[in-house]
């Protein structure tokens, strides 16, 4: 999952940002869990974000996401 992370902003340099620690409240789809990832997105200024993680009932877990209006979108 790192290496797909790292690989996704080398592609995208100058326009993405790469958050290394790690962030366990930002989970898109529990209740409230969104909202930790809208602050980072809003602080970041951007509306994709990409989000790997790792698990042992989901391995290698990655959501790809968009926001609007500072909002979790889809």
């Amino acid at each position: 999952m790192k290496d797909l992370l790292v690989d996704l902003h080398k592609l995208k340099r100058l326009e993405s940002v790469k958050f290394t620690r790690k962030n366990e409240e930002c989970r898109p789809f529990e209740v409230g869990g969104e909202q930790r990832l809208e602050f980072y997105a809003r602080k970041a200024e951007c509306g994709v974000f990409a989000l790997g993680s790792h698990s042992k009932k989901r391995p290698h877990n990655l959501v790809l996401g968009r926001l609007y209006d500072g909002h979790l979108y889809d």
